[in-house]
């Protein structure tokens, strides 16, 4: 496998994880990461990739899952 397919999945896996970390309630970011096991920049950074891709939104507070209709 190239090095640019084991990476992309890699992300891909570490951004399921913080996913599954947020739900419907508002949940801080230091919650999520805390629970994902990770740093909060890391777990920062993968947020911000699932808000642009629609998965997540930024709200006071922390995130919220986006639930598509």
């Amino acid at each position: 496998m190239a090095p640019e397919a084991e990476k992309s999945i890699e992300t891909d896996l570490f951004a399921r994880q913080l996913l599954a970390n947020v739900g419907d309630e508002v949940t801080a970011v230091d919650l999520i990461a805390e629970r994902a096991g990770v740093i909060i920049a890391d777990a920062t950074i993968a947020l911000l990739q699932l808000e642009l891709a629609g998965e997540v939104a930024a709200v006071p507070g922390g995130y919220i899952r986006v639930r598509s209709a």
